[in-house]
């Protein structure tokens, strides 16, 4: 079956899944990235959502372990496989497998947890970034600098109808330097708001941090990225969820990048809410080459 292509506007066709029976599941919509693949994003949110449905209600996700192994297109449907590995008093564990005409595109090990009381510690949130309203929509930005980013990666990540973003400092955001290998932006979805459920949110959570991330690995190099074309992919993304939240409120993404090296490159990432609070940890290896 041939899923339909994602236009950009109702944010829940990005989880919806067709049932095949015995845990496998097809998806309905295909989000084009930039080269022109399905969107990691995507199949991280329908790996989790996918995950979701064999396990007991009041069971959430708290960690995701995703291996992409190859591009998958948009002009067919892939195969989302859950296998139950495990169901015990306390976490339940699933391996999910994407395929797509026989071949595997990606593999995950996502755990959900029944809820629990324990000892509490986060590290806080950056105390200069401010509140969203303290930063222009990234709009502002692209028509401020509209002459430098005709061709600009960064265009085809702002331009996006259901996610808003608001860099705290768009130049940085945009054109990085040799010194900056970190960056910040709020951002949220709000059409999410007509989603109840609290999974669907982590997955979208998932799915938006996959945006952002290989930009960052790419910023300390942006002035030789402006002479040479590149080509990023997504290897592997890891992701902590340590508290409910809701994408349709702002969140703050506070990213770094540690390294580069071998054609590959690390980033690191968290997700405050608008209170403060630490919803999520994130660490992705992408695949950073000239062309």
């Amino acid at each position: 079956m041939t899923p339909t292509l994602w236009q950009g506007e109702e944010i829940e066709q990005i989880l919806d899944l067709r049932p095949l029976g015995d845990d496998r599941f097809a998806n309905v919509y295909a989000q084009a990235n930039t080269n022109r693949a399905m969107f990691g994003g995507q199949m991280l949110g329908l790996a989790l959502m996918a995950a979701a449905r064999t396990v007991e209600d009041g069971r959430a996700p708290h960690a995701m372990h995703a291996d992409f192994l190859a591009q998958a297109g948009t002009e067919s449907a892939v195969d989302v496989a859950v296998s139950r590995v495990r169901d015990g008093r306390s976490f339940s564990t699933r391996h999910v497998e994407v395929a797509q005409a026989g071949d595997l595109r990606f593999d995950a090990r996502i755990s959900f947890q029944a809820p629990d009381r324990g000892f509490f510690h986060q590290v806080p949130i950056a105390s200069d970034a401010g509140v969203p309203d303290d930063h222009p929509p990234a709009e502002a930005g692209l028509e401020r600098y509209a002459d430098k980013l005709t061709r600009h990666p960064v265009v085809r990540f702002t331009r996006m109808r259901s996610v808003e973003i608001r860099p705290v400092d768009f130049h940085a955001y945009a054109f990085g330097g040799e010194k900056v290998s970190s960056r910040r932006l709020w951002t949220r979805i709000p059409g999410a708001a007509r989603i109840a459920a609290p999974v669907a949110h982590h997955a979208l959570l998932a799915y938006l941090s996959d945006y952002w991330l290989a930009g960052t690995v790419a910023l300390a190099h942006a002035e030789a990225m402006q002479r040479r074309r590149i080509f990023m992919a997504t290897l592997n993304h890891s992701i902590w969820f340590s508290a409910s939240v809701r994408v349709d409120g702002w969140l703050l993404l506070d990213t770094d990048t540690p390294s580069a090296s071998g054609g590959r490159g690390l980033v690191r990432g968290t997700f405050h809410d608008r209170d403060g609070t630490l919803v999520a940890t994130v660490v992705q290896e992408v695949l950073l080459r000239h062309l």
